[in-house]
């Protein structure tokens, strides 16, 4: 699974944030590492594998797209993963790993494209939703707090299967609050704050199983990271 890729390190000595602007790369994965906070302020365009990835309670910001055309994306953040305006990961096939220590933001607008490759969102708080969609893909979101409706202007989650594993709550009561699928098979868990879904056409509520994304590492290889698998509706 190893490709070559253009790496952008930080310093080991001490914590500190990257900043980036347009990186392309038309023959490699792309690899950004910060011992702080890493903020994307444009796009970020790799023909392979791509990694971003904060140290140090540091966040990953995006503000542009994350796009490759040959590989998948992992985003992973000791703090939050923020992606502001109209923001975006996209695949042509790969799949998409987001994960962070605390709360994965998504703004109204923002969005992740697998391409058909699966999608796992993992926040250690709060996950707020814009859009995610992996086709004929699966899609799970798991979030130690509440997973929240973020916006309308895409759906939550188009998926083949899509599932949610909430400490508190999945979706919230009234029309605003209802997490949005466009899916075939959905599967939630959650607290006290129970689960609150609207789904677009037929849907059949029953488990989940297990399903890995690839997490990319350094060098741009990669290693399975898993979905958990879920018995239907669970409060």
């Amino acid at each position: 699974d190893a490709v070559g890729s253009i790496s952008i390190v930080g310093s080991t000595n001490a914590v500190a944030a990257i900043t980036l602007a347009d990186v392309t790369s038309t023959t490699a994965g792309i690899e950004a590492l910060s011992t702080g906070s890493l903020a994307a302020n444009g796009n970020v365009s790799g023909a392979g594998n791509i990694l971003l990835q904060s140290d140090n309670a540091g966040d990953v910001d995006l503000n542009g797209l994350v796009q490759t055309t040959a590989g998948s994306v992992s985003v992973l953040a000791a703090g939050g993963v923020d992606m502001f305006g109209a923001s975006g990961v996209t695949t042509a096939g790969g799949s998409v790993d987001i994960d962070a220590g605390t709360s994965v933001f998504m703004a109204d607008g923002a969005s992740v494209a697998s391409g058909g490759g699966n999608i796992l969102v993992v926040a250690g708080t709060d996950a707020i939703l814009g859009g995610l969609d992996a086709g004929a893909g699966q899609v799970q979101v798991q979030a130690g707090g509440d997973i929240v409706d973020g916006g309308d202007t895409d759906p939550d989650v188009i998926a083949s299967t899509a599932s949610f594993i909430a400490g508190d709550g999945a979706g919230g009561s009234g029309p605003n609050g209802l997490l949005e699928t466009i899916t075939g098979t959905v599967a939630a868990q959650a607290g006290a704050g129970g689960i609150f879904l609207d789904n677009t056409g037929a849907v059949d509520i029953n488990a989940a199983a297990a399903f890995s994304v690839n997490r990319v590492g350094a060098g741009g290889a990669t290693t399975p990271e898993s979905s958990q698998a879920i018995a239907g509706l669970i409060t």
